[in-house]
């Protein structure tokens, strides 16, 4: 994507997120997480859940808890 000058979307994210949380890759989670922040996608509810989803697969418990609490708006699979 980025050798095509695109820029990745949220649905991107939540994809990327997604496979980091069935691999247990902490690591590159976290890289995502932190590429959402500095790029300053918009973290909606998909985005979000898919975080806290991925942080708590992954261990990083802590983690999991500060992206729930910062969601502004929440759904049955946030608190699933």
């Amino acid at each position: 994507m980025r050798a095509a000058r695109v820029a990745p979307d949220c649905i991107t994210m939540v994809s990327m997120l997604s496979t980091c949380s069935d691999m247990g890759a902490l690591t590159i989670g976290a890289e995502v997480h932190q590429f959402v922040e500095s790029h300053r996608v918009e973290v909606d509810m998909k985005l979000g859940t898919a975080l806290v989803d991925m942080y708590a697969k992954c261990g990083d418990i802590e983690n999991s808890l500060k992206v729930f609490r910062a969601m502004p708006v929440m759904d049955v699979l946030t608190w699933k």
